[in-house]
């Protein structure tokens, strides 16, 4: 499991939907934001961390039929990540978490639906 999936998880764990994947039609995505109506959140990655970061800056991208749905649902996860520090879901990878970038608008797509993101930096902890 890679950080994406494992921060995907974690959201899924604190209560922002389920992480889709194979069996699951969930609404967090890792690596990809696909078509798909309704609420959809993805976690990207802004960069692959440093030689010896154990991390990364991480883009969690909110996407919503109202401008509000997505700027609340992005809200709330950069102050329910900021300052975590504990196990991820997944493997139980301990990392700590800090909000780099608050919720901020993009604008919309093609569908005119509203797009938000956050930035969040994660790093892996010892032990």
């Amino acid at each position: 499991m890679n950080l994406l999936e494992e921060c995907a998880r974690h959201l899924s764990a604190l209560g922002f939907g389920e992480t889709a994947d194979a069996e699951t039609d969930g609404c967090v995505f890792y690596g990809r934001m696909p078509e798909k109506d309704g609420l959809t959140i993805c976690v990207m990655a802004s960069d692959a961390g440093t030689p010896g970061s154990r991390g990364a800056r991480v883009e969690i991208m909110v996407r919503a039929e109202s401008d509000r749905e997505a700027f609340e649902t992005c809200d709330r996860i950069a102050r329910e990540t900021d300052g975590f520090e504990g196990y991820l879901m997944g493997w139980g990878d301990r990392a700590s978490i800090r909000v780099l970038n608050g919720a901020h608008g993009l604008g919309a797509d093609a569908r005119r639906r509203a797009l938000y993101a956050c930035s969040l930096q994660v790093r892996y902890c010892a032990g």
